[in-house]
């Protein structure tokens, strides 16, 4: 698991108008039409053509997220990476965007302990809360892909984007994060949170052969081989975790830090079970989609994940 964070230099154009100014209005606007999804074998997925995104937009993958959510909270012992609490001050009326904001947990969370800062989230798919949430609150449907051109130059001080790997092609990822540095004012910062699909092939490179929960899950690596093909097969990037640094800076944000994550607590950890499950229940939630890639019907897929994970 790794994070990446970087500043925009200041010595860009003046900052732009803030998304909005009043902070107690409670609303909900989109600039499209909410998509309706396609079901396969009772699942409920996205249809934007232009998206390689391959998990589900249905309420049971919405409880997947909101779980996922505390378990990486717990994993980076809060909701941002510590340069950010040093750099941007919350309490002072800050505004922040999340890129890709599913649910709207992370969102959610830092609303609510926040009051003073706007906060303001953006997805393909409309599962965001639109009446009840937090006042300083505000989501919009968007396709990054496409622009954020609902908001002005220079307009946040912290921009988050996470699991991005699973939604991207590798030729997206430069012109998303140049979209995010369009958005970020001066002097900001910007939050990115990838997983390393390749981990098991990797841990020279993130320094964590000796982490127990690694090792054994990387045991599986037939298990997670074919993933990996599957999303190049899609375009997608399976080790765009170890690249966010280069990224960033290639899109022109200045001092990029990295910070590298192994599950902690062991294979038998509170909070390795609760990565252990988001894992089961990711792949599971993938099935009708990745299942052929592993020369199965969904069936035959979803016994072997839960045989080989259990194991």
């Amino acid at each position: 698991m790794g994070a990446s964070l970087s500043r925009r230099s200041r010595n860009r154009s003046p900052r732009g108008k803030r998304p909005t100014d009043q902070r107690d209005t409670c609303s909900h606007s989109s600039i499209s039409p909410s998509v309706k999804g396609t079901t396969i074998q009772g699942r409920v997925y996205h249809d934007v053509e232009s998206s390689v995104y391959f998990f589900p937009m249905d309420e049971i993958e919405q409880d997947r997220l909101h779980g996922q959510h505390f378990g990486l909270k717990a994993l980076f012992n809060g909701n941002l990476l510590a340069p950010v609490r040093d750099t941007v001050d919350l309490e002072n009326h800050c505004h922040v965007l999340d890129v890709g904001c599913g649910p709207g947990s992370w969102l959610l969370d830092l609303a609510t302990s926040h009051p003073n800062s706007k906060f303001v989230g953006v997805d393909i798919v409309d599962m965001f809360p639109s009446t009840i949430k937090p006042p300083n609150t505000e989501f919009h449907v968007a396709n990054v892909l496409d622009g954020l051109p609902m908001f002005s130059d220079n307009s946040f001080d912290l921009v988050q984007m996470r699991l991005f790997a699973s939604v991207l092609k590798g030729d997206q990822w430069i012109k998303t994060l140049t979209e995010l540095k369009r958005v970020c004012r001066p002097g900001g910062m910007i939050q990115l949170l990838e997983v390393d699909y390749k981990v098991g092939f990797n841990l020279k490179f993130y320094n964590v052969t000796g982490n127990q929960f690694v090792n054994k899950f990387t045991s599986k690596r037939e298990l997670m081989r074919p993933l990996v093909s599957i999303m190049a097969s899609r375009g997608q990037d399976g080790e765009a975790a170890k690249k966010l640094a280069p990224m960033l800076t290639q899109a022109g944000f200045i001092n990029p830090h990295t910070d590298h994550r192994p599950i902690a607590g062991g294979w038998d950890g509170a909070l390795s079970h609760e990565i252990w499950l988001d894992i089961k229940n990711a792949m599971s939630a993938a099935a009708p989609i990745v299942a052929p890639g592993y020369g199965m019907d969904t069936a035959g897929y979803l016994a072997y994940l839960n045989e080989t994970l259990e194991n």
